[in-house]
């Protein structure tokens, strides 16, 4: 979108949600219920499935059991794996 154009389409979907949540205003569980505007933060999720790979190294490198290394390694896939999932587009 050029830079010219961004305060106008802005301005046009934020009116767009306007209008769409504001019959329901009165309601805060219906207004999720509508699903006009998702978002989910990701970071600390990011965040902690990076630690779990990284503590699988660290556990590795300083000799603890492989069981216990491979532990960690598969807990960050699998919250990695969740994430895509859940938020990739």
């Amino acid at each position: 979108l050029p830079p010219e154009h961004v305060q106008g389409a802005l301005r046009a979907n934020m009116q767009r949600l306007f209008s769409a949540y504001q019959p329901h205003r009165e309601d805060p569980a219906r207004l999720l219920a509508l699903d006009v505007f998702n978002w989910e933060d990701v970071m600390v999720n990011s965040i902690y499935a990076d630690g779990l790979q990284c503590l699988g190294k660290l556990c590795r490198e300083a000799g603890y059991p492989f069981a216990e290394a491979a532990e960690f390694e598969h807990r960050g896939r699998r919250v990695l794996n969740a994430l895509e999932e859940k938020c990739w587009d």
